[in-house]
């Protein structure tokens, strides 16, 4: 039963860093205006999102357990979930819901505050003499 469970659960643990590495790419799309590419992906976009950037703090702080989760997904591509140890499955769960998570959340907070703070600081303010008057002035 517990090869069942965990062949089961490798995808799913494959799919939780994936769809963390889909906000990470579009961040890096929306926010820092580029991707990168090439050999190495996975790991230059994590790279990015561990250090601000010119417009955006960053997005995670760099853990050991959201590394070993990048490579986990590699693993469960290669060999498409079959034979995966227990132990390191159970070990994978509790790191995304003590660490992973966690960290994210976080990230994703200090992100849109700091974007939010950027957004007020860059915003002209409005001369409240012509905000009140909707036509503008006729010939």
């Amino acid at each position: 039963m517990k090869i069942v469970l965990d062949n089961g659960i490798g995808p799913s643990l494959h799919n939780i860093y994936c769809g963390i590495e889909e906000i990470f790419h579009d961040i890096a799309k929306t926010v820092d205006g580029t991707t990168p590419s090439g050999e190495k992906f996975h790991t230059k976009l994590l790279d990015r999102m561990i250090t601000p950037g010119p417009a955006r703090s960053a997005v995670v702080d760099d853990c050991p357990e959201l590394r070993d989760l990048m490579k986990f997904r590699h693993v469960v591509r290669n060999i498409h979930g079959h034979n995966l140890r227990h132990d390191e499955i159970v070990r994978k769960i509790a790191s995304v819901e003590e660490t992973i998570f966690p960290n994210l959340i976080e990230g994703l907070e200090r992100l849109r505050a700091f974007l939010e703070a950027d957004l007020e600081n860059s915003t002209p303010e409005i001369d409240n003499e012509f905000a009140s008057d909707p036509e503008p002035d006729g010939p």
